[in-house]
């Protein structure tokens, strides 16, 4: 065989077999790194809402989401938010904030 032949082919293989275990190792570190992130409990809306309903128990629910996910417009209480008018459009499983939930 030529050598110019095998040597680019031998290089190409290592630089294989690297990019494969720096992949491996990524995948690995990421699924290691999900299972620390710190969740809190935040109220969703359980159906679609239109603006101008008044808001019951029934209408939401608690639902676990990542820390980040948390403001000083989130509810974590679902009581918190009863009797309360919606002022803009909700969606299902959508963040429930003091500015779609008025007063």
């Amino acid at each position: 065989m030529n050598v110019k032949a095998v040597v680019p082919l031998v290089v190409a293989l290592g630089l294989g077999v690297v990019a494969a275990k720096m992949g491996k190792d990524m995948m690995s570190k990421g699924r290691q790194g999900g299972d620390q992130t710190k969740l809190v409990k935040l109220v969703v809306a359980k159906e679609d809402l239109a603006p101008g309903s008044t808001i019951k128990d029934t209408d939401v629910t608690v639902r676990e989401l990542p820390a980040a996910s948390a403001s000083p417009e989130t509810f974590a209480s679902p009581s918190d938010l009863v009797g309360r008018v919606v002022t803009g459009q909700m969606t299902k499983g959508q963040l429930v904030t003091s500015g779609v939930a008025g007063a």
